[in-house]
């Protein structure tokens, strides 16, 4: 099966209009819808906007660990949760590493950030970073007690793995 029955059998039509579809097919004839197809960009799957989303999620950690840090200098001790435990539990780190800990892990969230954002455009480098960031993201996630970061990560990682082939950019 060609392009142009695949294009026109498939339900989301690569991302372009059934209107489009039939000007393009008037005008150019099949060769060149492909290539503005192509140009235009699919959308990505479900499964890549959750992972996506998944990625962006972490900026949460990326915020609070700033203010948390920011605490620790003041006070001498990481703040205290609303439900009793103290943030990043970082504990039995001294000060000087749980700060250079605490900015890794800020660092990592941000390109988890950007990962989520290219990966929610379709772009594969979304899915290369995120996928670098993954095992960097679990080691600080589990030294630092964060099970929000620690049990979404593998699962995305497999979603990225599992659909890496339909980013298109």
């Amino acid at each position: 099966m060609d392009y142009c029955q695949r294009t026109n059998a498939h339900p989301d039509r690569g991302g372009v209009s059934a209107n489009e579809l039939r000007l393009v097919w008037e005008r150019l004839g099949c060769e060149r819808m492909e290539e503005i197809v192509k140009r235009r960009g699919v959308a990505p799957s479900a499964a890549i906007r959750i992972a996506g989303l998944s990625f962006i999620a972490d900026g949460g950690f990326a915020v609070a660990m700033p203010i948390a840090l920011s605490h620790l200098a003041r006070h001498g001790e990481l703040p205290m949760t609303r439900w009793g435990f103290r943030a990043f539990s970082g504990e039995r780190l001294s000060h000087q590493h749980l700060a250079a800990l605490g900015w890794a892990l800020t660092g990592v969230c941000v390109l988890d950030v950007v990962a989520g954002a290219w990966l929610w455009q379709g772009r594969k480098r979304g899915a290369t970073l995120g996928l670098a960031t993954t095992p960097l993201a679990l080691a600080l996630g589990a030294g630092f007690a964060l099970p929000f970061l620690l049990m979404p990560a593998p699962i995305r990682a497999a979603l990225v793995l599992a659909r890496r082939r339909s980013l298109n950019r």
